[in-house]
């Protein structure tokens, strides 16, 4: 009876792994879509506001990165380029974004440099290539994790079952 037991906290561990894995690998997903909103989110504010980066960040409050464009309002008037985005990702990539890969990153680190470096029509145009470098990295990394999640699932539940079997 102990036995039986055993075997199946085993397959429930094992497949709460599995699920586990499959939502962090779908997290990423969303985290990208979430980076590409808040862009497009920057980049309309910008068009229509003429309130300085740090300002028109801060008074944004439909950012789901709020923490992220915090860490950029605060250090935007000090620093620049590759100085600001180091100092953005020890401050505001938490999360979600922490499990992004550099690459994935990378139209998020390209938006955050290219802030404030030119006038505002320059800017929309290198934000607009930001935002659709970060729609193309969401949209391959979107495709390829509903497999990777299923894979992550099947081998969770498959080693669930060779654990209770091998108990039993």
């Amino acid at each position: 009876m102990h036995s039986l037991i055993a075997a199946i906290l085993i397959f429930a561990a094992c497949a709460l792994a599995g699920n586990s894995a499959a939502k962090s690998i779908i997290g990423r997903a969303d985290a990208l879509d979430a980076v590409k909103t808040d862009m497009a989110a920057i980049k309309l504010q910008l068009k229509y506001s003429a309130a300085p980066a740090p300002q028109m960040l801060s008074e944004l409050r439909e950012l789901q990165h709020k923490q992220l464009w915090d860490a950029v309002a605060a250090n935007i008037a000090v620093k620049s380029g590759d100085e600001l985005w180091e100092a953005v990702v020890g401050e505001g990539v938490t999360g979600r974004l922490k499990q992004l890969s550099p690459e994935q990153l990378e139209p998020l680190r390209a938006f955050v440099c290219g802030m404030g470096t030119s006038d505002i029509a320059t800017q929309e145009k290198h934000m607009e290539l930001c935002i659709l470098r970060a729609e193309q990295q969401a949209s391959a990394n979107r495709k390829g994790s509903a497999e990777r999640a299923k894979v992550a699932r099947s081998l969770g539940m498959l080693a669930g079952i060779a654990g209770a079997i091998l108990f039993v």
